[in-house]
């Protein structure tokens, strides 16, 4: 499985009602209600049915019983081979290539209200929402993490599974050692 390198990310967010419905047939189903960052009216977002269908007069904001599923948007170099549908990985989590350079997480991430505060004027537009908030962050600290775990080169990955496997073996080459002496009434020390 490809892994989504943290140099191309361009951002995270949630699926438009727009790239939803043009991606339906790409989007993997998960057992939630997802929100959408599609405004509907006063204090209501469009949201995604388990059963993958689009509510545009979808949930109210301040209900945290949806689910956040993010998107990311990446510039990817090799992207005109990556077909849709191709699953890809990036952080601890699967993603599904939906769109061109559009990923969306295969899972829920969250569970949370869209906005707590209904009341407000721009209380479904997406910048001022909580979801907002919460996935920048969440992409601030998984990009940063990405950042402290430098990709290993093969050799160095055949290097610790060797080394790894070695140490496994000699352990258990002293343990069968040990229970052969036990079971002829020796006990030399080992």
């Amino acid at each position: 499985m490809k892994k989504l390198n943290s140099n191309e990310i361009l951002g995270i967010s949630l699926l438009s009602v727009t790239e939803a419905m043009a991606a339906d047939n790409n989007i993997p189903l998960v057992a939630a209600y997802w929100w959408l960052r599609t405004p509907s009216y006063d204090h209501m977002t469009a949201v995604v049915s388990n059963d993958g269908s689009v509510i545009t007069n979808g949930g109210n904001v301040d209900n945290a019983h949806f689910a956040v599923r993010p998107v990311l948007y990446a510039d990817m170099e090799s992207e005109s081979v990556l077909p849709i549908g191709e699953k890809i990985l990036f952080g601890d989590r699967i993603w599904t290539h939906i769109a061109k350079n559009v990923f969306l997480c295969d899972e829920v991430i969250a569970w949370m209200a869209f906005r707590k505060d209904r009341k407000a004027a721009d209380a479904n537009a997406y910048e001022a929402s909580d979801i907002k908030k919460y996935l920048d962050t969440w992409l601030s600290r998984t990009l940063s993490e990405c950042r402290k775990t430098p990709e290993l080169s093969q050799e160095e990955k055949l290097r610790i599974y060797y080394e790894q496997a070695h140490s496994l073996h000699m352990q258990d080459a002293k343990k069968r050692a040990i229970d052969y002496i036990e079971a002829e009434g020796c006990n030399p020390a080992i």
